[in-house]
């Protein structure tokens, strides 16, 4: 396997693994009601940091991926129209 295909599957791997941990916070959000005291202050500490590493390897990964398939940034593709 070759330096650009390597690439894409980490940039593809990188998008899934945000997704999958932004759907493991919402399906830990659904069964928060069912909580009371320190299990309830856990979940929602694991659903907020869940959400931002998911958030952030998601965005990360199709910001790489559309920068290695252009060769240009998001910022330059925004820019040129």
């Amino acid at each position: 396997m070759d330096d650009k295909n390597r690439n894409t599957v980490r940039h593809i791997v990188h998008v899934m693994a945000g997704l999958y941990l932004i759907y493991t916070a919402y399906s830990l959000f659904k069964g928060l009601p069912e909580t009371s005291g320190t299990e309830k202050l856990v979940m929602t500490i694991a659903i907020f940091a869940f959400s931002v590493i998911g958030a952030v390897l998601a965005v990360m990964g199709v910001k790489q991926g559309v920068r290695d398939s252009t060769g240009r940034t998001v910022k330059e593709n925004a820019e040129r129209g």
